[in-house]
């Protein structure tokens, strides 16, 4: 291995700048977290508010359900019908039967107002029942209407043509058709489309009767497996306005329908503009960048139905983060400037160590560095009774070289003779320089017969290699033994040497293995 001391020093200097930027990104990521946290902590609030609205109405309207389905037990089990139906009259004009609005007071007071598709004398005992049942919620729908702000209307809506609504209006304004059960809280209600028989929110709605902006809330009433109708609350945004507008929070704040229109706003808008909600990317208390330079934060009020939105410059917030910073990063940059300078100084070390195991020439292992890796290799082999082979190659007359065309061709000799044994070896397998034109192999699990194969091609290959501009020819004189058991590195290298000297003996350019 050939140290290349530059290229390491490029890339302890390239770490270090990738772990500054991205330390001094935690950092800077971090403070922007703290400035976050101010304005989250306001912005959730705000939401939270709007979800205590929402949690209120939701309480009400299954409290609500469940004292509908508990009257209509009862009803059904007394049969006795409420006292204000006998205050029913028919209104052939509105073509509806319905309780006016001087019905008495006291136990015949709905305080509210009944109406029905069908004519008094064609109810059903069994619609009756249902309407008494429905009648006895007017204190459940009267504590809805003083607990709720901005709580506009509270009504049973049933699939029997009736409605009960509180509170109490003109018969002209209570009177009902049969575009009410086209509505989508009365459609998505219905069984075929609202089997787990959850809470149902409308689209944000302009009121007709001018109670502004509402969203409906519905809820279907079963009794032994029959759907009888829905309970459902008519909330006006007004609330919803002023959460938002009297909340002092940094940014422009938005509530939003499912369209992305604004509903309500910090900041001056026209009702029905549109804006961009990331919200399928958005999850409570989370913040989405875009690319417009704007971070938010995103809150469903109601689910897929409204949404509290805040939006703020992301770059102010960047600028406030690293002016915040500075002290961090200006230690930041102190410990990677240490940290390079020990770098370095194990680099030296490292360098060291490296120059005392490989020749600088060749990038060979040196002698001590071959001994060293071969030492374990010879436990391997003798535990598990693997063949390994020694191969001591030397360069024949090399003096000869050095001595006709200099020592710069013979070091050229030396660095091509390298690139042959590499060429001709497995990654398995080892070479070190072994001394000044010595080179020793190591073949492990390989027997004397593989061993002297390798020998002979790595001659063949030397001898048909002209080496320089010289084109000077080499030759090498190689020896090839196959380990004992219990053999020491010594007693391998000195059999291999044999080997060797009756190959330069014999005529040089040749292999000679110990096949004893």
């Amino acid at each position: 291995m050939v140290l290349d001391s530059r290229k390491t020093k490029y890339s302890i200097i390239i770490s270090l700048v990738l772990v500054f930027v991205l330390v001094a990104s935690i950092i800077i990521r971090d403070e922007i977290a703290s400035v976050e946290m101010v304005i989250s902590e306001r912005v959730i609030d705000s939401a939270n508010k709007l979800k205590e609205k929402m949690r209120l109405v939701e309480s009400f309207i299954y409290t609500a359900r469940e004292n509908m389905e508990q009257n209509f037990a009862q009803q059904l089990y007394s049969q006795s019908f409420h006292p204000a139906l006998n205050k029913l009259k028919d209104y052939p004009s509105y073509k509806i039967s319905g309780i006016a609005e001087d019905t008495p007071t006291g136990r015949f007071s709905i305080d509210g107002n009944l109406t029905s598709f069908v004519y008094k004398d064609k109810l059903s005992i069994e619609v009756k029942n249902e309407m008494s049942a429905a009648l006895n919620l007017k204190a459940t729908f009267y504590s809805a209407l003083n607990n709720i702000n901005d709580l506009k209307w509270v009504y049973f809506l049933s699939i029997n043509k009736f409605m009960y609504s509180v509170p109490n209006v003109q018969l002209e304004f209570a009177q009902f058709d049969g575009n009410i059960y086209s509505k989508e809280y009365w459609v998505n209600s219905m069984p075929n489309q609202n089997r787990q028989r959850r809470l149902v929110t409308s689209n944000v709605y302009l009121d007709s009767a001018g109670q502004g902006y509402l969203v409906t809330l519905s809820l279907p009433i079963y009794f032994e497996e029959e759907f009888l109708g829905i309970i459902a609350l008519d909330v006006s945004m007004d609330g919803f306005h002023r959460i938002v507008n009297n909340e002092q929070n940094p940014g422009e704040l938005f509530l939003l329908d499912e369209n992305n229109s604004i509903l309500a706003s910090n900041v001056s808008f026209t009702m029905g503009e549109v804006i961009y909600n990331p919200k399928g990317e958005l999850i409570d208390n989370v913040i989405h960048l875009d690319q417009n330079g704007f971070d938010y934060y995103g809150f469903d009020i109601i689910d897929n139905e409204i949404t509290f939105l805040q939006r703020s410059e992301r770059e102010e917030k960047y600028r406030l983060a690293i002016n915040n910073s500075i002290r961090e990063l200006s230690l930041l940059f102190v410990v990677v400037i240490m940290t390079y300078m020990i770098y370095s100084f194990r680099m030296l070390i490292t360098r060291v160590g490296v120059l005392a195991n490989i020749d600088p020439l060749t990038g060979l292992l040196n002698r001590r560095a071959m001994e060293n890796s071969v030492m374990p290799l010879l436990s391997i082999n003798d535990r598990y009774e693997q063949k390994m082979c020694f191969v001591l190659a030397d360069i024949d007359y090399f003096k000869n070289i050095n001595d006709t065309f200099g020592h710069v061709v013979g070091d050229e000799v030396l660095v091509s003779i390298t690139r042959i044994l590499k060429s001709c070896l497995r990654s398995s397998d080892l070479l070190s320089r072994h001394g000044g034109e010595e080179f020793l192999i190591v073949l492990p699990q390989t027997d004397i017969e593989s061993g002297s194969l390798l020998a002979e091609r790595i001659r063949t290959s030397v001898e048909n290699t002209r080496t320089g501009n010289e084109k000077v020819a080499v030759t090498i004189s190689i020896g090839c033994i196959e380990c004992r058991k219990e053999e020491s590195f010594d007693s391998a290298i000195t059999r291999a040497d044999t080997m060797l000297y009756k190959a330069k003996t014999t005529g040089r350019n040749r292999s000679i293995s110990d096949n004893a």
